[in-house]
């Protein structure tokens, strides 16, 4: 029999231990979930938005893929690490997910926060990757090293969840992506080159649980995010990293419609109009 000619597949990296190594199909948001939802829808919309440089219009695209989106998986976590400490996070997030997914009772103790919001930021890593362009990740190698190596949020982190109720508004994944930099990173920029982006909000719904994330290596425009004062969002929108409150009941109201398309929105919208400025700290 004549060998293949053909070059051999290098093994990918995994995006966590970052060691070249069988990829496992990992589930982004856990199989487990087949038993408690329905999963049969045969086709989903993703939709992601970028902000790509100053004066330039935002480049937004919905791709339509088919199947149920949360059977959604990506090759990027090997099968090690998917099976030991990947897996644990699963194990330990699933009781105190459940309720919060299906709209019963419940309540999360600041440590059931922490645990909640363990299993947020990974299935934010890892689901980054259902957008296929390299040049779109905006989490970076440091923070998914950090993640799998104290399994908690990382600090420059920060996580809300909502209840909501789905009436027709269609969303389910939705990620922003921009570069924010300092004026003096912008300097060193050559005319017309792109920074990669910094900076990104993912925003996924599983049954009723709405799950909002935000992230940047510009720490302090995390921590000095705001939601619109006065608003319906403020009020509903429960951070539960870091945690805030000392006790959360649950189910909380339900966010309408409006509210669930607006908040992955609210930020691009931000982003857009603050990389056309020439005025303020930072350009984008």
């Amino acid at each position: 029999m004549r060998k293949s000619t053909e070059p051999k597949v290098e093994p990918k990296k995994c995006i966590f231990c970052g060691l070249q190594k069988k990829m496992s199909g990992e589930h982004i948001w856990g199989k487990w979930l087949k038993q408690y939802l329905r999963l049969d829808q045969k086709r989903h919309n993703i939709e992601i938005h970028r902000v790509l440089a100053p004066n330039e219009p935002s480049a937004a695209h919905i791709e339509i893929r088919t199947g149920d989106p949360l059977r959604s998986k990506v090759r990027v976590v090997c099968v090690d690490c998917n099976s030991q400490w990947l897996g644990k996070i699963q194990e330990h997030a699933k009781s105190l997910l459940i309720p919060l997914i299906l709209g019963k009772t419940t309540s999360l103790s600041p440590s059931a926060q922490k645990q909640v919001a363990i299993w947020c930021a990974m299935a934010t890593m890892t689901g980054e990757y259902l957008d296929r362009d390299p040049e779109a990740k905006a989490i970076t190698e440091d923070e998914r090293k950090w993640f799998s190596e104290n399994s908690v949020v990382p600090p420059n982190w920060r996580i809300w969840i909502a209840r909501y109720q789905r009436f027709k508004w269609k969303g389910q994944w939705m990620h922003v992506t921009a570069p924010i930099l300092f004026g003096q990173e912008i300097s060193k920029l050559s005319p017309g080159e792109y920074s990669r982006a910094n900076t990104q909000t993912t925003t996924f719904v599983i049954g009723e649980l709405y799950v909002h994330t935000m992230s940047s290596t510009n720490a302090d425009l995390i921590s000095s995010w705001v939601w619109p004062p006065f608003s319906r969002i403020s009020r509903s929108m429960i951070q539960i990293w870091p945690p805030k409150e000392s006790f959360i009941a649950w189910p909380t109201d339900s966010f309408r419609d409006e509210d669930a398309d607006l908040i992955p929105n609210i930020f691009n919208r931000m982003v857009d109009q603050a990389s056309r400025s020439i005025t303020g700290r930072r350009i984008f």
